[in-house]
C-alpha cells in the first residue's frame, strides 16, 4: 500500500502529468463557462419602487410596448426613446400618448452611441435636485430597456459611460415570454440555432467593446 501511494506521488510530480492536469482543468473551466454563458447574458434587476427615467434602446417593437407599460407603472418617469427616423415616435403620437413625457433620440447606429446620447441628455438636463438635508444630489434612477440577451452588454457599457455617482441604472429587459422564450432557451443556448447565433454574436460584441471601447 505504501509503495502504491509512493508511486502515485511520484507520477503526480512529473512535468507531463502536471501539464495534462492543468490542461484538463482549463477544459473544465471552459466547459462550465460554455454552459452558463447564455444565462449570464440575460441580466436583469428587480424593478425599483421609483424610476426617474426610462431609456429604451432601438430595435424591435416589443421594447417600445414594454417601455410604454413601464411608463404607465411609473407616472413620474421621463421616457428617453432611441428611435430610427421617428418611426415609433409617430405611432406614440397617434395613440395619444403624452409626448411631453418623451424625448426621442435618433442614435440607433450602435448601442454605445445610445448610451453616450443618454449620458449627454442626463448631463444637459440634470433632472436631479440636491437633498435639503445632506446637500448631495438625489440619485437619478434610470431604467434601461432592451431585449433580454442585450442586457449584459448594456450593463458593461453603462458601467463605463454612465459612471456618475448620482445615477443608478436598472436593467429592465423585455420579458422572455414576449419572444416566446423561457429560461431554458439561453440555459441550453446551443440547442437552438437562433439562441446560438445571438449568444455568439453578443459575446463577440462584448469582447470587441472591452478591447476597443466601441460598438
Amino acid at each position: 500500500m505504501h509503495t502504491t501511494f509512493a508511486s502515485i506521488g511520484l507520477i503526480c510530480r512529473q512535468p507531463l502529468f502536471r501539464l495534462i492536469a492543468g490542461f484538463a482543468g482549463v477544459l473544465l473551466v471552459l466547459f462550465i463557462l460554455f454552459c452558463h454563458v447564455g444565462n449570464w447574458l440575460v441580466a436583469a434587476d428587480a424593478p425599483p419602487a421609483h424610476l426617474d427615467v426610462i431609456c429604451t434602446f432601438a430595435g424591435d417593437s416589443r421594447r417600445v410596448v414594454y417601455s410604454k407599460e413601464l411608463m404607465l407603472r411609473y407616472p413620474d418617469a421621463h421616457w428617453v426613446l432611441s428611435d430610427y427616423k421617428d418611426g415609433h415616435g409617430r405611432l406614440l403620437q397617434k395613440s395619444d400618448f403624452d409626448m411631453r413625457r418623451v424625448t426621442i433620440i435618433d442614435t440607433c447606429k450602435s448601442t454605445i452611441s445610445e448610451i453616450n446620447a443618454l449620458r449627454q441628455w442626463v448631463d444637459r438636463r440634470r433632472p436631479v435636485e440636491r437633498s435639503p438635508t445632506s446637500g448631495k444630489k438625489a440619485t437619478l434612477r434610470v431604467g434601461l430597456v432592451s431585449s433580454p440577451y442585450h442586457m449584459r452588454r448594456i450593463r458593461i457599457m453603462a458601467g463605463r459611460r454612465l459612471n456618475r455617482a448620482d445615477v443608478r441604472c436598472y436593467l429592465l429587459p423585455v420579458p422572455l415570454e414576449e419572444y416566446r422564450w423561457n429560461r431554458d432557451t439561453f440555459r441550453y443556448w446551443w440547442r437552438s440555432n437562433v439562441a446560438t447565433s445571438i449568444t455568439i454574436l453578443e459575446l463577440l460584441k462584448i469582447g470587441y467593446f472591452l478591447l476597443t471601447g466601441y460598438l
